[in-house]
C-alpha cells in the first residue's frame, strides 16, 4: 500500500521535493493590469462613474452625489518623511458620496484585488471584483470614509502589508505622520462630513480621488479639469437611462464645481436624474416584493417571478440659475426564469462555477423619440457602442455574462455559429437567456400594455407605443429572441388598426371574413418574414376579393364608388373586368367587359351631354365621380384602355 503524504507535513525537502508558491508580481503591475483591460479613452469615461454607481447600488444606497472639488487644497510643500499622509488629502480630486454604509463585508471586499465578496450573491451587479479598481485610471490613492472608519489605498507603499491603511475616525488625531487639518482641509463641509464627524461617524460613504497630477510608476495618465470635464459630460448623455434596471438607487446628482474660495457645504446641484411621478410609492413597494422574491422564493408570497411599473425619469440640467427639468416615461417588465426552461439553461442556472440568475427586464419608451436605440444593459447600460446596439425597439436588460472588463457580452464568434463549433457555458447561458428569457419578458411586456391600451379605450398614445415596440428584423445576434416572441405573439391579437384605411374596403375585406391590421413597411417585411401566408392589402388582393364574393353588389353606390376607388389605383384595367363596379348615370353598375367582346359600349360624356339623352342614363358613366375615378375613367375609354368605355368624341 503507497504511503499518503500529508501536504501541511510536505514543506521541507526531506522527500527530495523542493516546494515553493507561485512567483507573484508587485501590486502596481497588477493593477497596471487591470487597468489596461478597463481602457481609458473618451468612448469608455462613462465606466468609471458607472462602477460607483453600481457600488453604492449593490450597498442598496438610494442616492448618489458626485463633485469636482478643484480647490488646491493641501499644495504647500512639506517634508513627506514626517507629514507622509499629507498626499493623500491633496485637490483637486473627485469626490463621490452614497447615502449608505459599509458593511464589514464591504471594508473586506474593497481590498480585493481578483476575487469579491459578491461573486456568490447572483442579485449583486458587481461581482467580479475589478470595476472599482478602475478608479487608478484618476488617482494613486482612493480615500474612502464610511461609518466611523476612514481607509486610504497606497499601491506605492514598499511593504505590500501596508497598502490598506485603515483608521478610526476618532482616532484620526493619534495618526503619526497626519495632521488632523489635512484631513479637515479635504472633507470638511462636503456632503455633510463636519467637526461632529470625526468623533460620531459618517452618514454614509465618500470617496475622495486626488487626481493625478504627474506621471507615476503606476500610470502615466493625467488627470486634469478638462478630463474631468469629459468624464461628467458623458455620464451626464447617457444619465436619463442609468437607473431604469436598478433595484435601489433613485437619484444621481452631479454638483457644481467647488472652486477655491467656496463654502462646501452651499454647492448646489448642476445636473439630477432620478425617479419620479405620482406613482413612486407604488414603484418602489414593487420593485421590493420582486427583490424579496428572487432572495426568498417563497411560494406562500405567490407567483411573484415577474413586475412590471411604470416610471417617470425626471432630468434636471442647470440653465442660468435655473434648473430646466425633462421627463421620460418608461413601461418596465422584470421577470425572474426559474421555471419552464430547457434541460440545458436549467443545468446553467444551477451551475455554481457559473452563480449566474436568470433575471431579465425589457424597457418600454412611453414617449417615443426618432433616433431611439434599442441598448444592452447588464442592470447598468454598456457601453453605448455598435456592439452594445441590438436593434430593437427596447432596452433590454438582463444577468449576462460579460467580457472581462464588462463592457460588452460574451458571443459566440461567427465561425462557431457557422460550423456549430464548442462554446463555452458563459457563451451558452447568453444564448439561453435571450431566447427563452429575454423573448417571454418581451412577450409579457406587450401582453401587458395591449390589456393596458384596450382597458383605456385604445387611445392613440398608447396604441402608438405598442406598435413601436413590436420588433423589426433585427442582427442575427438578436434574432433567437424573435423567432419565439414572433411564434407566441402571432397567437395574439397584437395588432390595432383605426378605420385610416377606407372604411368601404375594410368592411368589405370583413365580409369576406379576413382580418385586417395596418403595420408600416419595416413590420410587414418582419411579419412576412415569419409568417409567409400573410398578405398585402393591395388593389390587386381586393379584386380578387371581390371576384370571387358577390356581397358586395348589395353594398350602397358610395360604397362600392369607394371600393373602385382603390381598385384603381395600380392601373391595371384590365383585371377590372367581370367585376360590377362600372358606376352608370342611373346610379347602378355594370360589369367592366373587354372593347371587343361588348355589345354594350358606355360612353363617357359631361353632364350636360348626358342630359341630351333622356331614358338613355344607363350608357353612359356617372358624372358624379371623384376626380381621381374620373381620370381613370378617362384612360380607359382611350384606345389602349381595353374597356367598353368609349369618349364622345
Amino acid at each position: 500500500m503507497a504511503d499518503v503524504v500529508n501536504d501541511s507535513e510536505s514543506d521541507s525537502d526531506e522527500d527530495g521535493v523542493e516546494y515553493s508558491g507561485m512567483e507573484q508580481p508587485p501590486l502596481i503591475k497588477q493593477l497596471k493590469s487591470i487597468l489596461r483591460e478597463y481602457r481609458d479613452d473618451g468612448q469608455y469615461d462613462v465606466c468609471k462613474i458607472y462602477e460607483l454607481i453600481q457600488n453604492a447600488e449593490d450597498a442598496e444606497a438610494t442616492e448618489v452625489k458626485i463633485l469636482y472639488d478643484s480647490r488646491h487644497v493641501n499644495s504647500e510643500p512639506v517634508d513627506e518623511r514626517k507629514r507622509p499622509f499629507r498626499k493623500y488629502f491633496k485637490g483637486p480630486a473627485l469626490v463621490v458620496y452614497n447615502n449608505a454604509k459599509f458593511t464589514e463585508q464591504d471594508w473586506k471586499g474593497i481590498k480585493m484585488l481578483y476575487t469579491s465578496i459578491k461573486e456568490d450573491d447572483p442579485l449583486k451587479v458587481g461581482r467580479f471584483g475589478l470595476g472599482f479598481k478602475s478608479v487608478f485610471h484618476i488617482t494613486d490613492y482612493p480615500v474612502i470614509v464610511s461609518g466611523d472608519r476612514l481607509l486610504i489605498l497606497d499601491p506605492h507603499m514598499k511593504n505590500p502589508g501596508k497598502v490598506c491603511q485603515t483608521i478610526k475616525l476618532k482616532n484620526i488625531h493619534k495618526c503619526k505622520g497626519m495632521q488632523k487639518s489635512d484631513c479637515l482641509d479635504a472633507l470638511l463641509g462636503i456632503f455633510g462630513f463636519n467637526l461632529e464627524t470625526i468623533g460620531n461617524g459618517f452618514s454614509g460613504t465618500l470617496l475622495r480621488f486626488p487626481l493625478r497630477n504627474k506621471v507615476t510608476e503606476l500610470s502615466d495618465n493625467i488627470y486634469d479639469e478638462s478630463k474631468v470635464n469629459d468624464l461628467i459630460k458623458s455620464f451626464q448623455a447617457e444619465a436619463s437611462v442609468t437607473l431604469l434596471f436598478l433595484k435601489s438607487l433613485e437619484c444621481v446628482e452631479v454638483f457644481q464645481h467647488l472652486k477655491q474660495n467656496d463654502d462646501p457645504s452651499s454647492q448646489q446641484a448642476s445636473f439630477v436624474v432620478k425617479l419620479s411621478g405620482a406613482n413612486i410609492s407604488e414603484v418602489r413597494k414593487k420593485k421590493r416584493k420582486f427583490l424579496s422574491w428572487m432572495k426568498n422564493r417563497n411560494p406562500d408570497e405567490g407567483d411573484g417571478n415577474s413586475c412590471f411599473f411604470e416610471v417617470t425619469i425626471k432630468t434636471e440640467k442647470l440653465v442660468g440659475n435655473y434648473l430646466q427639468e425633462d421627463e421620460n416615461k418608461w413601461f418596465i417588465y422584470n421577470l425572474y426564469k426559474d421555471s419552464d426552461v430547457s434541460e440545458e439553461f436549467g443545468l446553467l442556472c444551477k451551475d455554481q462555477s457559473l452563480g449566474y440568475c436568470p433575471y431579465v427586464g425589457v424597457a418600454v419608451p412611453m414617449t417615443t423619440k426618432k433616433n431611439f436605440q434599442g441598448h444592452i444593459f447588464c442592470f447598468l447600460p454598456l457601453p453605448l457602442d455598435t456592439e452594445n446596439l441590438t436593434g430593437l425597439p427596447v432596452h433590454v436588460n438582463g444577468f449576462f455574462a460579460l467580457d472581462q472588463n464588462r463592457r460588452h457580452l460574451k458571443w459566440a464568434t461567427d465561425d462557431q455559429l457557422e460550423n456549430q463549433r464548442h462554446r463555452e457555458k458563459p457563451i451558452l447561458w447568453n444564448e439561453h437567456l435571450v431566447s427563452e428569457a429575454l423573448s417571454e419578458v418581451y412577450l409579457l411586456a406587450m401582453k401587458k400594455l395591449i390589456e393596458e391600451s384596450e382597458d383605456r379605450g385604445n387611445p392613440d398614445k398608447l396604441v402608438s407605443t405598442v406598435v413601436h415596440c413590436i420588433p423589426k428584423v433585427s442582427s442575427k445576434r438578436w434574432n433567437p429572441l424573435l423567432n419565439p416572441l414572433f411564434e407566441n405573439l402571432l397567437k395574439e391579437p397584437f395588432l390595432f388598426t383605426k378605420n385610416e384605411i377606407r372604411k368601404n374596403v375594410l368592411k368589405l375585406v370583413a365580409q369576406c371574413q379576413e382580418n385586417i391590421v395596418q403595420v408600416s413597411s419595416d413590420l410587414w417585411n418582419t411579419l412576412k418574414n415569419l409568417r409567409p401566408s400573410a398578405k398585402c392589402i393591395t388593389p390587386k388582393y381586393i379584386r380578387s376579393l371581390l371576384r370571387n364574393n358577390s356581397n358586395y353588389k348589395t353594398m350602397s353606390f358610395e360604397e362600392r364608388i369607394d371600393i373602385l376607388q382603390f381598385a384603381l389605383v395600380d392601373e391595371d384595367y384590365g383585371d377590372l373586368v367581370g367585376l360590377e363596379l362600372l358606376p352608370l348615370q342611373d346610379r347602378t353598375f355594370a360589369c367592366f367587359q373587354r372593347k371587343h367582346f361588348s355589345n354594350d359600349t358606355i360612353y363617357s360624356c359631361t353632364e350636360r351631354e348626358v342630359r341630351m339623352f333622356p331614358g338613355l342614363e344607363h350608357r353612359f358613366v356617372s358624372t358624379d365621380l371623384p376626380l381621381d375615378v374620373q381620370t381613370h375613367i378617362q384612360r380607359m375609354s382611350s384606345d389602349t384602355g381595353n374597356t367598353q368605355i368609349k369618349n364622345k368624341n
